[in-house]
């Protein structure tokens, strides 16, 4: 847009936004481990916006003190009550990084700011901990990147694969993923009805005896994930606390099935629950539901999906905008 130059304080930037002649990288250069590197940022990051004078400060999460928006797609706070409610307790390392953001963000998410959710999920989470009245709930939609696949109507050419081709994605041994279920389901069906590709950033090593007598394929971690959800039929993702769900997102949008949780886990839920591929599980622990659901989609012949509900990269783009004149106008009034 005319008139507008952007300033980021991050680590790290993309080539392209490098090189864009409206942005100005403040690039933070932080020491030490990754928990560290996580402690002082927010810090960091606020001493050098205050250095500079900016009309409109936008921020992301816990990664600036000072900030005038906050879009927010994690919600630590609402992981917590999830974990007391469910009776799941995180190892040492998971609690402590745990610890610290429940701390930040009874620092930083004060009720009379302005927020932006991702999810109803979000805006409900944002109430509930923090009296947070000022919410603008815009949900995640398709980037520019994917824009052809976004089709307001349904498809229903998408032939199922025999076996199924069942997909993972996610760190097999971060408890909120919620694998155990998954292999459990599984063992009690045919192993000739199906193969578990995983896409996970975990060496195989350290995961492979949670896998035995699995039928599987372990891609590890990929950068195209295009290239995997086009030779899969169907996405299991039981995860116990999704604000949003971007996998599940990518995964709809090229066509594949759907096993999620409901809300109040799974932040996507309302969009795609009541169509054709989508299955929601009532509770993530419940292994025979989602057997259930397995032995349903083994025996589906095609997959429909729709893209109804969801915004278009450029009605996102033109959301977004609009909400951060409004904010900049009344700040300026």
């Amino acid at each position: 847009r005319q008139n507008i130059s952007v300033s980021i304080y991050a680590c790290h930037l993309s080539p392209n936004l490098r090189n864009h002649p409206l942005i100005t990288w403040h690039r933070i250069v932080l020491p030490g481990p990754a928990l560290l590197r996580h402690i002082l940022f927010p810090f960091i990051s606020t001493l050098k916006i205050k250095k500079e004078k900016h009309d409109l400060i936008i921020a992301t999460g816990c990664t600036s003190f000072l900030f005038d928006i906050n879009i927010v797609h994690f919600v630590h706070h609402g992981l917590h009550e999830t974990l007391k409610n469910l009776k799941i307790k995180f190892g040492i390392y998971q609690n402590m990084i745990l610890r610290w953001n429940l701390f930040l963000e009874k620092k930083i998410y004060r009720s009379e700011k302005v927020y932006i959710a991702v999810s109803r999920k979000i805006q409900q989470e944002l109430k509930q901990h923090f009296n947070a009245s000022q919410i603008k709930t815009l949900w995640n939609s398709l980037t520019s990147r994917h824009e052809k696949l976004w089709q307001p109507t349904t498809a229903s050419s998408r032939q199922i694969s025999k076996p199924l081709q069942i997909l993972f994605v996610g760190d097999l041994k971060r408890s909120i993923k919620n694998v155990k279920t998954l292999l459990q389901a599984l063992k009690d069906l045919p192993p000739t009805s199906y193969l578990l590709k995983i896409c996970s950033s975990m060496s195989y090593a350290s995961v492979k005896n949670q896998l035995k007598n699995i039928p599987h394929q372990y891609l590890g971690h990929v950068q195209n994930m295009d290239q995997v959800y086009r030779f899969a039929d169907l996405l299991v993702h039981p995860s116990f606390y999704e604000p949003f769900g971007l996998v599940i997102l990518e995964a709809w949008m090229h066509g594949l099935g759907v096993i999620c949780c409901q809300e109040p886990y799974c932040g996507i839920a309302p969009l795609i629950q009541g169509k054709p591929g989508a299955r929601l599980l009532d509770h993530p622990m419940n292994h025979r539901q989602l057997l259930q659901f397995l032995l349903e989609a083994i025996e589906t012949k095609n997959i429909s999906r729709s893209m109804e509900g969801f915004a278009s990269p450029e009605q996102l783009q033109k959301q977004y905008f609009n909400f951060f004149n409004e904010v900049f106008n009344s700040k300026s009034n």
